[in-house]
């Protein structure tokens, strides 16, 4: 029995440029078969972005009435089967699949997701909601009730819509009504989904291949879940920069790519916008799908109450394994990778149904050395002392360990007095989408200068670790010795117990030798991401005097742009930064010797030239996404080795 041919509707008759996340989605598609797509587009618009559909992709001006434009793309269809999708919205990886199932039988002619207010409607044209799974009873002829289908997240048989006279419906529900009195089964299920297509600001990946090669970028395309608290838009830190990264460079490899992360809480109202969502918001952003949860109380297990794991982060680590079971049912899970950082994968690990992937970075111990904080009795006893026993269990039994520099691996490895061998260790340097460099725009200079002046940018978190404090000591010193120079300070500065509960900036504002210099420093505080690189961008030189970087991400971003870099002498920061080429490293904490790199390079345009050159090289040789997600398959297939063994 031949396989039923496929035709696949996006509408995208709202669209003023190229539906590139949709024909993503479909190229996404776990259907072993050819298929047709069928493109519609309103007349009268710009459509300039028709010229630019991937090959195999046929497009038709079509009414804006939908159930005409349903009929324009019906006398088109050249398949069995009718798919129709919005543009905006997309089906999981199985969509197509699922569909094209439920409609091998002669007997179904409708199959699609269920409407926002329900899936039955009345002879009174009103949607009602229904707790049966099965409405195959109410499919005959004279039937007071019928299920309805989400109009733009259905399929049906062409000959069954043929038969009832589609053509002469006058709206979607009529042709329910005319299926049904045919005696054809229509099933609606909360199973087929329709996600939202958000805006990620990383580029789509090309579709240059066209559909039928769809995930013909890798012998056998993995289904990866990424497990990550911190995700944007609710958390830009560099764990969240990392995941988006990493997510967004499997799929340009081909690859399926779940970030399970969680829904905003209260305490960023003020950074998002939406109301904290109570149930799973799942959406499409750049060929990633994102699942936001809130999390649940889920009861320890004997191991995580055996170590203390606190309840908090073992309803997070829980909540996440919840969510990995509910993709596997839909398409199966490959592997799972989860940061080390609060043992995100704790629960994954004790599970056992996943391979999983542990990620290095700062973790908790690594974070105690140099956070400058002290810790009470208290905290050791119910955060400290069980947190480290986790991060401990996921060293040793994690089925691989993903270590972003040399440098982490052999920090953990001391501090946590653990054998990191490596047939489960895979050191692998980050990597970041290359984006073209904004606009320069003008920093704000108040007086002109007889020299040019230099703009020198800090971006982090106003913390201890990050060295803001040297900095800061820094600055009065080079700005005698370098009157050119402006410093932009981008981060949070929250108070401080320490400091009376006065932030960074009030207590270097109020120190005498630090009056003479508040024209020539601007703190900017929190940013977005687009004035984050527009500052990056602006720069003509990077600081960044970390006491411990387990990678330096950061300063990966400034040599995107070109920016020359200063950073420490620790952890992950001198394999990213190549000393004396692309910038300069200096002892932690050192204040002169910063300050004398700081006027090094201030006062040496052609020195910064020629780093600023190398900086640019550099980034494209080492740190871009594909070379990023081909050692991440590397690490993948080296844990489910190792799970399988």
């Amino acid at each position: 029995m031949n396989p039923l041919t496929v035709c696949v509707v996006i509408d995208a008759r709202d669209c003023v440029e190229l539906p590139s996340a949709a024909l993503l989605a479909l190229k996404q598609q776990t259907f072993g078969e050819p298929f047709d797509v069928l493109v519609l587009a309103a007349p009268g618009k710009s459509n300039d972005w028709l010229d630019r559909l991937p090959p195999g992709v046929r497009a038709i001006l079509s009414p804006s009435n939908d159930v005409l434009a349903r009929l324009a793309a019906l006398k088109e269809c050249r398949a069995d089967l009718i798919l129709f999708m919005s543009a905006d919205k997309v089906g999981g990886a199985t969509w197509i699949e699922r569909l094209s199932h439920e409609l091998r039988d002669a007997e179904v002619a409708a199959v699609g997701g269920t409407t926002p207010t329900g899936c039955v409607l009345d002879r009174e044209g009103v949607i009602q909601p229904t707790l049966q799974p099965d409405l195959d009873h109410l499919c005959f002829p004279g039937s007071n009730l019928v299920p309805i289908v989400d109009d733009w997240n259905c399929g049906f048989r062409v000959t069954a819509l043929w038969e009832v006279g589609a053509d002469l419906s006058p709206d979607f529900g009529d042709l329910m009504w005319r299926l049904s009195n045919a005696g054809f089964l229509i099933r609606p299920s909360a199973r087929v989904q329709a996600f939202p297509i958000r805006t990620s600001g990383l580029p789509i990946p090309q579709l240059d291949t066209g559909l039928a090669d769809r995930n013909g970028l890798t012998p056998r395309p993995l289904n990866i879940a990424l497990i990550s608290r911190a995700y944007p838009p609710n958390v830009n830190d560099g764990l969240a920069t990392l995941t988006t990264n990493l997510a967004h460079s499997l799929v340009s490899r081909g690859h399926w790519v779940h970030v399970v992360t969680q829904a905003p809480r209260e305490d960023e109202a003020e950074i998002v916008s939406d109301p904290e969502p109570t149930t799973t918001q799942v959406s499409y952003e750049s060929g990633v799908w994102v699942h936001q949860l809130p999390t649940s109380d889920v009861a320890r297990t004997a191991v995580a109450r055996e170590v203390g794991m606190p309840q908090d982060r073992w309803n997070w680590s829980a909540t996440a394994l919840a969510e990995v079971n509910r993709i596997d049912q839909d398409q199966s899970v490959d592997v799972v990778e989860a940061p080390i950082s609060r043992g995100q994968g704790i629960a994954v690990l004790q599970d056992g149904r996943f391979p999983l992937v542990t990620s290095l970075q700062t973790s908790l111990q690594l974070w105690i050395n140099t956070s400058g904080r002290e810790l009470s009795k208290k905290w050791w006893r119910n955060v400290g002392t069980p947190m480290l026993a986790v991060e401990t269990q996921l060293l040793l039994k994690s089925n691989a360990l993903r270590a972003i520099s040399r440098a982490i691996k052999v920090e953990i490895a001391t501090e946590y007095s653990v054998t990191l061998d490596d047939d489960r260790t895979v050191v692998a340097p980050l990597g970041m989408a290359d984006i073209e460099k904004p606009a320069a725009e003008p920093v704000g200079a108040t007086e002109p200068l007889a020299e040019p002046e230099v703009v020198i940018l800090f971006v982090g978190r106003f913390e201890n670790r990050k060295g803001i404090d040297v900095l800061l000591d820094s600055i009065p010193g080079i700005l005698q010795r370098a009157p050119m120079a402006r410093f932009v300070l981008i981060g949070a500065d929250k108070p401080d117990a320490k400091k009376g509960n006065q932030t960074y900036r009030e207590v270097y504002q109020a120190k005498p030798e630090f009056a003479a210099c508040l024209d020539r420093v601007e703190f900017r505080g929190e940013v977005s991401d687009d004035e984050r690189n527009e500052a990056i961008a602006a720069a003509d030189l990077f600081v960044g005097p970390s006491r411990f970087e387990s990678f330096g991400l950061v300063f990966v971003e400034a040599m995107r742009f070109g920016v020359p870099v200063i950073g420490c002498d620790a952890g992950g920061m001198p394999e990213v930064i190549n000393a004396g080429v692309t910038g300069l490293v200096v002892p932690p904490g050192d204040r002169e010797a910063l300050a004398d790199a700081v006027v090094e390079l201030v006062t040496n345009p052609e020195r910064r030239r020629l780093m600023s050159d190398a900086a640019r090289r550099d980034f494209l040789l080492r740190f871009s996404l594909d070379a990023m997600a081909i050692q991440s398959e590397e690490i993948y297939q080296l844990a489910i080795h190792n799970y399988g063994s």
